[in-house]
């Protein structure tokens, strides 16, 4: 059995600003790497030629599972559903992508990681990945739904999002840090981008293409749901980005809080 996760907006002015405070604080030593998309050229049912972006807005679900105690190991499994594309901060449009008809396609990242985290008190932890894979799939018709199984508590997709899939990345290994504050998950990574023959035709811009990409993505306390040994992330948001070399460590992780804060804020569309 399976149940349907509701994921709607969860836009503040509190977030908006103080996802915009963090990547303007950085925005002058570190711009965003652009790219173009081509949906037809990889066999996507896009409708409006190519479109110019500089990241993708997810919505994001997952499962953490965790071993008792101060020091702890975990696995989280789950999937970014891409809601949105944007440019210089603005949502642009993007013919085709989530038509809710069934002409256009759907893009979705599964990730899978292993990792090992510190207890810091009751509401609050901090740990980093040892593994971490990411894969980028396309796929055409009606968006894909995505939800937990009641019994095994694992994230699944139905619908179209089951295929036929086009992977437009290879499994991409990565590094990056966990954390819950006051019960809150987020997440913070960087993996290594290996496009597919046919990623290579919808992805158009940067020549060689870019072969570094972060994700930041976070959820509020209220989006987690428990169960014996672990718990479940049922809504959270972020952004996913390319990035043309690797920045400073400041930089990075102040660029990786606030393009999660701004994904999370943006993000205004609903995920079954």
């Amino acid at each position: 059995m399976n149940v349907k996760i509701s994921m709607p907006s969860v836009a503040t002015m509190r977030g908006t600003f103080a996802a915009v405070a963090l990547t303007a604080a950085c925005s002058t030593s570190w711009a965003l790497a652009t790219f173009t998309v081509n949906p037809a050229a990889a066999g996507l049912h896009g409708t409006g030629g190519t479109v110019q972006a500089d990241s993708f807005t997810f919505a994001a679900i997952s499962t953490v599972r965790r071993t008792p105690g101060t020091n702890f190991t975990f696995s989280e499994t789950g999937f970014l559903s891409v809601q949105s594309l944007s440019l210089d901060g603005e949502t642009i449009s993007t013919p085709g992508l989530n038509a809710a008809d069934g002409t256009g396609y759907g893009l979705y990242i599964a990730f899978q990681g292993n990792g090992t985290g510190t207890q810091i008190n009751s509401t609050t932890t901090v740990g980093e990945f040892t593994s971490l894979t990411y894969t980028l799939y396309g796929y055409n018709g009606k968006p894909a739904k995505f939800s937990f199984n009641t019994t095994t508590n694992a994230p699944t997709v139905t619908g179209t999002g089951t295929g036929p899939l086009i992977a437009l990345t290879n499994l991409g290994t990565g590094q990056g840090d966990v954390a819950t504050v006051r019960n809150a998950p987020s997440a913070n990574v960087m993996v290594n981008v290996d496009l597919t023959a046919a990623g290579q035709l919808f992805f158009q811009g940067a020549t060689p293409f870019y072969t570094q990409a972060e994700t930041s993505f976070v959820a509020n306390a209220s989006a987690v749901r428990t169960f014996t040994g672990g718990f479940r992330i049922t809504q959270g948001g972020g952004s996913f980005n390319f990035i043309p070399q690797v920045p400073e460590p400041g930089t990075y992780a102040l660029m990786l809080a606030g393009l999660g804060a701004v994904g999370f804020a943006a993000r205004r569309r609903r995920v079954h």
